[in-house]
């Protein structure tokens, strides 16, 4: 069995013999998940104290591909459980972290079993990074409109200090 994490097509490279050579060919794997066995949960591990956070929930295979298979869940977190409808294997549900910061456990239980994860609450949860490459283009604005402040702080500054001076 060859797990893929995602179900259907999966593009790959073999290697093939012709006249005594071997070369590569692509070859096309069809990945048909078994049985549903688990519920996987999906969010970052860390948030801030009383902010709303998504959850996703998938339903899975022993190999953790995804099941396109109807399935309900309860999800418990904070003291509150709440009923989750997984549709075609998966589902989402919004929780709210509490106030007090520390490590919490979001468990969710179904007729597939439980399971169980960790999220930090945090005073401050680290910003997602992104893509942080920018045009030529964009930089020489960047540093034009750095240049622009700098200089109407300093013609301010000097005009503050005329007037001390005076």
């Amino acid at each position: 069995m060859i797990s893929s994490h995602q179900s259907g097509l999966g593009h790959r490279m073999g290697i093939a013999e012709k006249d005594g050579n071997l070369i590569p060919v692509p070859v096309t794997l069809l990945v048909e998940p078994g049985e549903p066995v688990s519920i996987g949960l999906n969010f970052d591990n860390i948030t801030e104290r009383s902010k709303s956070f998504p959850v996703d929930l998938e339903l899975q295979d022993r190999f953790g591909n995804p099941v396109e298979k109807a399935a309900e869940a309860t999800v418990e977190f904070d003291n509150v459980s709440q009923k989750v409808n997984l549709v075609n294997g998966s589902g989402y549900i919004n929780l709210t972290a509490p106030h007090k910061y520390g490590t919490c456990q979001i468990k969710a239980k179904s007729s597939y079993g439980v399971t169980e994860r960790e999220i930090k609450i945090a005073d401050l949860a680290p910003l997602p990074t992104a893509d942080a490459n920018i045009s030529s283009d964009m930089a020489v604005q960047v540093a034009q409109m750095t240049a622009g402040c700098q200089r109407r702080r300093l013609i301010t500054q000097r005009k503050s200090n005329q007037y001390h001076l005076s």
